[in-house]
């Protein structure tokens, strides 16, 4: 189903429209609820609750195989279609929920303050039990814990039917996709067994994806078989509004995406799984495995052809993110990567404020002096797992944040998708926490790898973003591309950005297109593991520049959270180094113009070169 606006409900079928309007019933026992929210440093101090909240059943996911997960997942998928009813605890099990505390002596990573960290891993093993604790604080959710066999029961109105898969590597494009579309859940023959045989009632099987197999054309990979039967008969009955993409990453279920097949189910997108890359460029060296990746390429663009323009692919993908990001750029398409599980269950989570305005607007504009300053930037807020991962591996709770300017990624189309997990890091901000627009500013893609005819309408979206968000700053990779095919300054005008940071390959400048938009670059991406050494760096820097100067470092767990921004900062002698919000950031960077524009710190000492 497309995203639409509440004012065109009335064009749309009832149901639709209920399943689009189901919000409204959130936001409302929201209101009841959350009466007198105040933020705090670490969470939100939860008000008199006038109403008994929803239920939510919780069940314990960190132990299932990886086919109990599709099996509960879609049914996780399909009871929270109109309003969230169950939450999936994954523990440990997946990577990106887990607060990678440091509490072994040594231990890695050491984006943690050891006591703190030692304090929070005695309340929240992981990020899931992070949330369930939180929101129940709240007022928002009743969380229940349930038994598997319990919660069928509970969601049995839900389910339709059981469609019977047998490899999940090779069946799944048809068995999730089928799943979406006729309300069942797919099941292995061992599952069905384990789970529904023992039911009173049990739900009948309606499809046997195995029954297709001797139809299957000979020598043609089962999987891809697979998706030309799926793209044929069930891809025209799916959403245009989204797809999801499943990788099983690193070999490892701990990076698979499977867990968010839940948003498929609930939106009736298709399912697939399928290599982004190309014989040409990929890196295996396999002949008869390139024959197989052409078709793989070629059944991937039929898919993405189905969408409508912009639509967000949910997931990620093989061979590697280069090769994911430029296919789906070049398809006029987004990435929104997962590995997180419990999308549906945000998906209606309630706003806790409305409009999102940046923190801190009653405060001190500083003035421009002789100084470095410094923008700390936490990244990967174009991603779902940053956001329901609590920025990164739990650094939005990390005690440090709110002492000094921290600037957080965030995404303007999960603005629109989940706009109450979004409205939580709202709420729960300090003056010193700023939002940018992380890359690409709308969704994840790479402009540069877009055809000439697609710059200027992305551009458009990124301002329509910004616009509805509020947001100014943004961070996109890379611009170089773009400014050979002279469409750089067109591209950043028609975006409405006020400031672009952007990853250089080694050096250090602030840049004046002639948009008029600053464009700070830095050699600072990812690079913050020893605070010692970083402060060390600019230190030395310093030495060779008089200031004003502007430094972006910019990072994610284990390169870059509140702790260990707040180590470099302690080692810096403020009269010299200021760190600073975005806002502030960019005011100054175009104060500064007439006295840094064509300076550059490149090899160790600043040098002047011709502005690019």
């Amino acid at each position: 189903m497309s995203r639409i606006d509440r004012k065109d409900l009335r064009h749309l079928p009832n149901e639709t429209a209920a399943l689009l309007s189901r919000r409204d019933v959130l936001q409302a026992l929201a209101a009841a609820s959350l009466g007198g929210l105040l933020a705090t440093g670490a969470g939100v101090a939860a008000g008199p609750r006038k109403m008994e909240p929803p239920v939510v059943w919780v069940i314990d996911a960190g132990s299932f195989t990886t086919d109990e997960r599709l099996t509960m997942a879609a049914l996780q998928g399909l009871a929270n279609r109109t309003t969230p009813r169950v939450f999936l605890n994954y523990g440990g099990s997946l990577a990106f929920l887990r607060f990678d505390f440091p509490l072994a002596s040594g231990e890695k990573p050491d984006g943690w303050n050891r006591a703190a960290a030692a304090a929070l891993s005695k309340k929240y093993p992981a990020i899931d039990d992070y949330w369930i604790a939180e929101l129940a604080r709240l007022g928002l959710f009743q969380f229940k814990t349930c038994t598997v066999e319990k919660l069928i029961a509970h969601c049995a109105p839900h389910v339709k039917g059981l469609i019977l898969y047998h490899n999940i590597d090779d069946d799944l494009a048809i068995a999730a996709t089928m799943a979406g579309l006729r309300a069942a859940l797919p099941v292995t023959p061992l599952v069905r067994c384990q789970w529904f045989a023992r039911l009173q009632h049990p739900p009948a099987t309606i499809f046997d994806v195995g029954s297709l197999y001797t139809q299957y054309p000979r020598g043609v990979p089962r999987r891809v078989a697979a998706h030309r039967w799926a793209i044929e008969h069930l891809l025209p009955e799916c959403s245009r509004g989204g797809v999801f993409s499943r990788v099983f990453d690193y070999g490892s279920a701990a990076f698979d995406t499977l867990p968010d097949v839940d948003l498929a189910i609930q939106q009736r997108w298709f399912t697939f799984q399928l290599d982004y890359g190309n014989s040409n460029t990929h890196p295996t060296h396999n002949p008869k495995r390139l024959q197989e990746i052409d078709l793989e390429s070629s059944l991937l663009d039929k898919i993405l052809n189905h969408l409508e323009p912009w639509a967000p692919v949910y997931g990620w993908g093989e061979p590697g993110e280069g090769a994911v990001v430029d296919h789906i750029s070049r398809s006029g398409h987004v990435l929104i990567c997962t590995a997180n599980g419990n999308g549906t269950f945000f998906w209606d989570m309630p706003v806790l404020t409305r409009p999102f305005g940046q923190p801190g607007k009653q405060r001190t504009t500083p003035k421009l002096e002789d100084k470095i300053y410094i923008a700390f930037m936490v990244n990967e807020g174009d991603t779902l797992k940053c956001l329901t991962a609590l920025e990164n591996a739990g650094s939005w709770i990390q005690p440090e944040r709110g002492r000094f300017p921290i600037n957080w990624g965030m995404d303007p189309l999960l603005y629109r998708e989940f706009p109450g997990l979004v409205s939580y890091y709202y709420k729960t901000a300090t003056p010193h926490d700023y939002f940018f627009a992380a890359s690409s500013c709308w969704g994840y893609a790479h402009p540069d790898a877009m055809p000439d005819k697609l710059i200027l309408p992305y551009a458009r979206l990124i301002n329509q973003g910004l616009r509805s968000t509020g947001l100014t700053i943004g961070d996109i990779w890379w611009d170089e591309n773009l400014k050979k095919r002279g469409l750089w300054n067109a591209f950043l005008k028609t975006s409405g950005l006020r400031g672009l940071t952007q990853w250089s390959s080694g050096f250090q400048s602030v840049e004046y297109p002639a948009a008029g938009i600053p464009v700070v670059y830095s050699r600072d991406y990812y690079t913050l593991k020893d605070p010692l050494v970083t402060a060390k760096q600019l230190l030395a820097q310093s030495q060779q520049i008089a200031g004003p100067w502007f430094v972006v470092i910019y990072g994610g767990m284990p390169t870059g959270t509140p702790y260990l921004f707040d180590q470099v900062i302690k080692r810096l002698p403020r009269e010299r180094f200021e760190p600073l919000r975005l806002d502030d950031f960019f005011n100054l960077a175009r104060e500064a113009r007439p006295k840094i524009e064509g300076l550059c710190w490149q090899h160790d000492k600043l040098i002047r070169k011709s502005q690019k």
